[in-house]
């Protein structure tokens, strides 16, 4: 049974690599045609590249025209939304997908063209988009707006964090004498959920319980406003409404003022 839907440099490597063994370009013709059948290469092609590999040639690719590219525009979008489908896909799926182009051409599609590169055996950008950029300005500005407005106290109040979120940070001693209207009450609460199961929101509700924990505190009745960062919008609007809801109970039994609760929108 001949090798089906052959790419045309694979042939060509067959090729190369038996001239280097020494064949005749007969026995060349002879065993393309035993493991391609008669769609594999003609004869008088077979006789060019033998005469070629011959010669010095080492690439088994086209040489470069003026006329039409070796890889239409069409397929660089078909490659990347097949990509954007699963990006758990290897260059022989996609291979098998695309098989009118060659494998190394595929390989350097996606690396070179569309700039993908493996990560945990996902295809993932290799630069930032423009969106991803816009959203760290945008954050940057947010952040100098505050620090314009509180000043170095506001520096004290931000705690970062990787995918797990972080409880209400304590960012002055807890023997501190608390005025509600300081610049000291202000901090930062990070919640980000990128590991979040399919169907499952795994974080919010084990963060709710750290986060009321945490408000039952003497410190916690110095924090005036807290920030919701979160990288799913839907989820972190339902962050920012079930935070509101605990502090409405909290303060309406303590007699506190309401803390301001805004958010910011940074994924990158």
């Amino acid at each position: 049974m001949s090798i089906q839907s052959p790419a045309k440099c694979e042939i060509r490597s067959v090729i190369r690599y038996l001239v280097w063994k020494g064949k005749t370009p007969v026995e060349v013709y002879n065993e393309v045609k035993t493991a391609y059948g008669d769609k594999g290469m003609n004869r008088t092609s077979v006789f060019k590249w033998c005469r070629e590999f011959k010669n010095g040639r080492t690439s088994v690719h086209d040489d470069q025209r003026s006329g039409r590219p070796s890889i239409l525009t069409d397929d660089i979008v078909e490659i990347e939304n097949a990509l954007r489908d699963d990006r758990r896909l290897t260059v022989d799926e996609l291979s098998a997908m695309f098989p009118q182009i060659s494998r190394s051409l595929l390989h350097e599609t996606i690396t070179e063209t569309l700039g993908y590169r493996k990560l945990s055996a996902r295809w993932v950008p290799k630069q930032l988009t423009d969106q991803h950029k816009l959203n760290r300005v945008e954050a940057g500005r947010e952040f100098l707006r505050r620090y314009k407005l509180h000043g170095d106290e506001f520096l004290r109040s931000i705690v970062t964090g990787d995918e797990e979120p972080s409880a209400i940070l304590d960012s002055f001693p807890r023997n501190v004498n608390c005025f509600p209207n300081s610049n000291m009450e202000r901090a930062i609460l990070k919640a980000a959920s990128n590991f979040a199961m399919r169907g499952k929101q795994p974080y919010i509700d084990r963060y709710l319980i750290n986060y009321e924990s945490r408000a039952q505190s003497p410190v916690a009745g110095c924090i005036s406003a807290v920030i919701v960062s979160h990288s799913r919008k839907l989820l972190r609007r339902l962050t920012q409404f079930r935070i509101l809801s605990l502090d409405i109970d909290r303060r309406l039994a303590s007699g506190c003022p309401q803390r301001e609760i805004s958010q910011i929108d940074h994924t990158c």
